[in-house]
């Protein structure tokens, strides 16, 4: 979690996030093969997207943080529109739809240990192979962030909160 958060705060030398801060909850998760992954949940937003890992054979951490675009996280969620816009047109699904099922599973079972004070649940019905497709034609890839800068002002329609924030407005 430090060698995450440290490599945020050398990306982002002027963020106002706190780095000193417990992580709110966490999701723990061990792969069949070994693989061992924590998703952390820090502060108060939810655009800090940063990675440590260790790699095999290296005494070092590898840690980054990943930059989700002017506006917060907002042009991540192109590909979601474009996955939905070819799905419509040509009537077959642009990513394997095994990797929602896998998704979804996952966050089921941390709601379900979250339920149980933390257990551990096994998920053997997430033992699941498939053919990846290539999805990378219909990402962001940052192709807007040409358009839409740091610099560009965020619309005054679009809140920080979304929706709950706008019906406060009201």
């Amino acid at each position: 979690m430090k060698a995450a958060l440290a490599a945020e705060a050398a990306a982002r030398p002027n963020s106002r996030e706190k780095t000193d801060v417990p992580p709110t909850h966490d999701i723990l998760i061990d792969y069949k093969d070994g693989l061992r992954g924590t998703v952390l949940k820090i502060g108060e937003t939810s655009v800090r997207w940063n990675l440590a890992c260790r790699v095999q054979g290296e005494a070092a951490l590898r840690a980054t943080h990943f930059y989700v675009g002017p506006w917060g996280n907002r042009n991540l969620f192109m590909a979601l529109s474009h996955a939905i816009q070819h799905l419509f047109r040509h009537k077959q699904a642009p990513y394997a739809l095994e990797r929602t099922l896998l998704t979804t599973g996952v966050v089921e079972a941390a709601m379900q240990s979250r339920h149980q004070a933390g257990v551990a649940i096994e998920t053997p019905n997430l033992e699941i192979a498939y053919r990846p497709i290539d999805f990378r034609p219909l990402r962001e890839m940052g192709d807007s962030w040409k358009v839409i800068t740091e610099k560009t002002p965020e619309p005054k329609e679009i809140l920080s909160g979304g929706i709950a924030r706008l019906l406060e407005d009201k």
